[in-house]
């Protein structure tokens, strides 16, 4: 959920939704990645994204050890998904 807030793009005035299933929970967040990330970016064990969308909300987020900061996120659910037989 913290991960979705952060990365949420707050000029689109959808909100983040949390969608509960007997079987999974699923966070929606409509921003869709930074656009200073490629698609072909998505493919590589490490992402740089060039901007941050919420800077602050971040560093708010990093104090409350409720996220890393290093773009280890898309990385990190790749290898989840490689686990699992899902990718």
């Amino acid at each position: 959920m913290a991960n979705a807030l952060y990365h949420r793009d707050y000029q689109v005035r959808e909100p983040v939704e949390i969608r509960i299933y007997p079987e999974s929970i699923t966070i929606l967040n409509f921003g869709g990645p930074d656009r200073s990330i490629k698609m072909r970016t998505f493919n590589k064990d490490v992402i740089k994204p060039r901007r941050y969308r919420n800077r602050r909300l971040g560093d708010f987020l990093k104090e409350l050890d409720l996220t890393e900061g290093r773009a280890t996120g898309i990385p990190i659910i790749r290898k989840t998904l490689r686990e699992n037989g899902l990718q």
